[in-house]
């Protein structure tokens, strides 16, 4: 039963990729599928995920059309009852998803800690409530603290339930290519 999709655009990360989805592979949540759209990578990006691709993992090759057409190309793909993404140069912790599906709720908003190269901590993320938080209270220090964090300028460390996605005709504009 596939409960979250985890949507991976993909442009020229060869560097990352294996360990990126190494973290995703070594989750203790297993209930997801892990859809890869390479975006015309030039690189060996494309290679290197098509050697884990099966019945959970999906990997789609498109001509380079941006990021957010990736992501589109993915949401449309999905199967799971909620979706996340996370980027072909990230990895998350093996308890990752297990913290991110709380499907007693619609939409979910983590931290994220930003690390170098070569894994050294760099800053961490955190948004400013927490638990359950009515979409009114978050309205009130939006401006603030996306002006102090950029959480809301970035999809990693979030999750939504697909049908308020679909419900609501809601896609990433393609013309937009950075804090999409």
């Amino acid at each position: 039963m596939t409960l979250l999709s985890i949507i991976m655009p993909v442009y020229n990360k060869e560097e990352y990729i294996d360990r990126a989805i190494q973290s995703i592979i070594g989750q203790s949540f297993k209930e997801w599928e892990l859809i890869i759209v390479d975006d015309g990578s030039i690189d060996k990006s494309l290679s290197l995920c098509k050697k884990y691709e099966n019945g959970k993992i999906k990997v789609i090759s498109i001509e380079n059309n941006g990021v957010s057409n990736a992501r589109n190309i993915g949401l449309n793909m999905s199967c799971g009852d909620f979706v996340t993404f996370i980027d072909a140069d990230d990895y998350v912790a093996s308890d990752y998803l297990e913290n991110l599906y709380q499907p007693q709720y619609d939409f979910i908003i983590s931290g994220l800690s930003k690390v170098s190269k070569n894994s050294e901590l760099i800053d961490t993320i955190k948004p400013l409530n927490n638990g359950v938080i009515k979409i009114d209270d978050i309205c009130k220090n939006f401006y603030k603290e996306q002006m102090d964090t950029g959480i809301y300028g970035f999809v990693a460390g979030k999750c939504i339930r697909k049908s308020i996605i679909t419900d609501n005709s809601i896609s990433f504009d393609k013309s937009i290519n950075l804090a999409e």
